[in-house]
């Protein structure tokens, strides 16, 4: 999982593992078959395993890769399992859970590979993962994303989710080695599940999404820069994992290979393939004008492209055409029902014309489709403000703070209704988070807003502290009201900070977010 902001809203189960080693099987001669979406879905389901903790906190996923008499070995990424004062549990698909009994790191620095692998004890019998060549990938070729999304009350509800897409690009050099890029629509709690290729072989461990990125929209008054997300997810490619195995101290003969190449690769090089490709690169750079043109055409040749609709209603939101990107939302969501993203999206571009209740409509029926969402909380807690219900919206804010721990954002506007509430200490609590994790995701005005916000509070704090002195040695009861400041939190542009806002009408109060 990556918690960190995006600038670029554009764009808003194969072998039994019954023996006690398997033999690596390595083939060159042959294309790999092309397995059907059914039977990778079921192979996903059998190897995909969900990791969860003893305190409740949002977990992760991950995949079995190897037995060892009655010992598995769970592949994920380093960030779903690193504090070593939580103990870990993994559930398996039958429903089983087991105590992790081993935790091994394969990133020693910031700089290296977000990988680590976690073993657990069981009699009973579970398929292991067969670990294909990631170096087989190409741009255009679909994969198949396998992980256990939080659920509603944050973790113990968890189902097994199954998502397609196709890689956009493969980058060399990418911090904790997230070069394989996809538009694979994922959710919180995904992180370090498996990335299959259309054979079944994991290729890849999902963890990173919405890569920070600027993308300069126009507008009446020229050129102006817009945070906005991407859209986009990133793994690591297994070839990252295989050379690390001696680092990870496993015996390779534990292990499963196939490093043929995927029989579909003609397809995957197809015009129209690669049309789609670089229009999603066109988007995830930021090029706005070639993006629009690219995706006009491919839904002039397909009109049953959901994430065509998707991306060309971002374009047209970026530019500030709120009624056609509601248009082309609503056509991807006649494509595709269950399409939480353009909900979500929709719902954006309802509030910024002023239609509240259609907004609140579509926020309500993202999150029921995807309820670990917490930019669409975020958005929906501002909503609520607006439309006078203070404590909808904190439980929103709350909600996004559980299901994203380090969203700063979230902190800062629980802090704001906490001010609201005269919970002074608690207020101070969330704005002190908010500070401390925009700096550490490099979003100066979130930073510098929650700073100046908690210095407001700590002088309010302060005075109360100095009127209660007065009224002990004075021996009488005069309580010092508190204006609250007036709240203009906006809701975040594509589920990403917005640029703050002072309150015109307020000078003295805090200044939103």
């Amino acid at each position: 999982m990556s918690w960190g902001y995006s600038r670029f809203d554009l764009l808003a189960n194969i072998l039994s593992g019954s023996a006690a080693t398997a033999a690596i099987v390595i083939c060159t001669t042959s294309a790999a078959t092309a397995l059907s979406k059914t039977e990778i879905a079921q192979i996903a389901t059998s190897v995909t395993v969900q990791i969860n903790n003893t305190l409740g906190t949002p977990g992760g996923s991950g995949a079995i890769i190897a037995q060892e008499g009655n010992v598995y070995t769970v592949l994920t990424a380093n960030h779903v399992v690193e504090s070593q004062a939580i103990e870990y549990v993994v559930r398996t698909h039958d429903g089983r859970e087991y105590p992790v009994i081993a935790v091994k790191s394969l990133q020693q620095s910031k700089q290296d590979p977000d990988l680590a692998i976690v073993e657990f004890q069981s009699s009973q019998t579970y398929k292991i993962a067969t670990i294909g060549n990631s170096n087989q990938a190409e741009q255009g070729l679909d994969i198949y994303v396998s992980g256990f999304p939080l659920g509603i009350d944050g973790g113990s509800d968890r189902f097994h989710e199954f998502t397609t897409g196709i890689i956009t690009s493969i980058q060399s050099d990418r911090e904790r080695g997230y070069s394989l890029r996809y538009n694979a629509l994922t959710r919180r709690g995904m992180s370090g599940g498996p990335v299959f290729d259309p054979s079944g072989r994991i290729i890849g461990v999902h963890g990173e999404g919405d890569r920070e990125g600027v993308v300069r929209s126009e507008s009446a008054n020229g050129v102006t820069v817009a945070e906005l997300k991407t859209g986009f997810n990133a793994a690591i490619p297994v070839n990252t994992f295989t050379s690390l195995i001696a680092r990870a101290g496993i015996n390779r003969s534990q292990l499963t290979f196939d490093d043929r190449s995927p029989d579909n690769l003609e397809q995957a090089k197809s015009p129209e393939r690669q049309e789609l490709v670089e229009a999603l690169n066109y988007a995830d750079e930021g090029k706005v004008s070639e993006a629009s043109q690219a995706f006009n055409r491919i839904v002039e040749r397909d009109r049953d492209s959901a994430i065509a609709w998707l991306y060309r209603g971002l374009t047209r939101y970026t530019r500030g055409d709120r009624q056609g990107a509601i248009a082309d939302y609503t056509q991807a969501i006649q494509v595709q029902a269950n399409f939480s993203e353009a909900y979500s999206k929709r719902g954006l571009a309802y509030y910024r014309l002023g239609d509240k209740q259609k907004a609140l409509a579509d926020y309500n029926q993202a999150l029921q489709l995807n309820p670990s969402d917490a930019y669409t909380y975020l958005n929906r807690g501002v909503l609520r403000e607006d439309l006078g219900d203070r404590q909808g919206a904190f439980q929103d804010y709350d909600r996004a703070v559980q299901v994203a721990p380090k969203y700063g954002l979230a902190y800062h506007n629980r802090g704001i209704i906490r001010y609201y509430q005269r919970e002074f200490e608690a207020a101070l609590e969330d704005m002190e988070k908010a500070s401390e994790l925009c700096f550490e995701q490099g979003d100066l005005d979130c930073y510098n807003t929650a700073v100046e916000n908690l210095n407001q509070i700590q002088r309010q704090v302060r005075r109360n502290s100095q009127r209660q002195q007065q009224i002990q040695n004075q021996q009488q009861v005069t309580p010092q009201p508190v204006t609250p400041p007036q709240n203009t939190s906006q809701p975040v542009t594509e589920n990403q900070p917005v640029v703050p806002t002072q309150p015109e009408s307020n000078p003295g109060g805090l200044r939103e977010l």
